[in-house]
């Protein structure tokens, strides 16, 4: 059984504790980890921090804090369970390769670490070769000096040691991003409009009840 990984900054612990968390123990899955970023070390190295801690067998649904989910959620994700391959649950409605379907080669994946599932090796030797080599390399320093771009360097790895790998982008996207209700974003959205979201998101009622329990919880 897969786990399910939630990376999360103290700015929208509330949120995950109060709202996400909730609604996946809803749908029946109780295996969630909670990782916050207490010591602030930002998007990037915490991420890498994260992968680095994956062990067992099988694989891990990584989500990012500032979503919601589908409500098949649980019954979607559970068909990978154990798989070894890259899963993208989230599409970008502006991505460059949004309307490439099904199984991809890596230089066409999806920005989708708002959700992806990624087996537990693969991302325990991405965060050994950021650590001790990624991060240093002169074709991506630009971006390590940022601390952002974690979906970026993870890309940069598959494609240089793992390029046979299988990337399946799925549909319709399991979360939608909703950081515009709960603060906005928390790093610089370069080249992305203000507000991101999902394309293909079956459930957007489920968005619109979220805006009005927010509204209800900050008064």
């Amino acid at each position: 059984m897969s786990n399910y990984v939630i990376h999360a900054c103290p700015k929208r612990l509330w949120y995950v504790e109060e709202f996400l968390v909730p609604s996946l123990k809803e749908q029946g899955i109780e295996n969630i980890d909670v990782r916050c970023d207490n010591f602030k070390r930002g998007n990037l190295l915490y991420c890498m921090d994260i992968f680095g801690r994956m062990t067992g067998d099988g694989g891990s649904w990584h989500i990012q804090d500032d979503v919601i989910i589908c409500r098949d959620f649980a019954q979607r994700t559970a068909k990978y369970d154990g798989k070894n391959e890259i899963v993208c649950g989230f599409a970008w409605d502006k991505d460059p390769n949004i309307d490439k379907i099904d199984y991809v080669q890596q230089s066409d994946m999806w920005y989708s670490f708002p959700c992806i599932y990624i087996p537990n090796y693969i991302a325990k030797e991405c965060s050994e070769w950021f650590f001790n080599k990624g991060r240093y390399d002169g074709r991506y320093l630009s971006f390590s000096v940022k601390g952002q771009f974690d979906d970026y360097f993870f890309q940069k790895y598959l494609m240089e040691y793992y390029p046979e790998l299988p990337i399946l982008h799925i549909k319709p996207s399991l979360v939608d991003h909703i950081d515009y209700l709960i603060g906005g974003t928390t790093v610089e959205a370069i080249g992305r409009d203000e507000i991101s979201r999902a394309k293909w998101f079956d459930d957007p009622d489920l968005v619109n009840q979220l805006k009005e329990r927010l509204k209800y919880r900050n008064g």
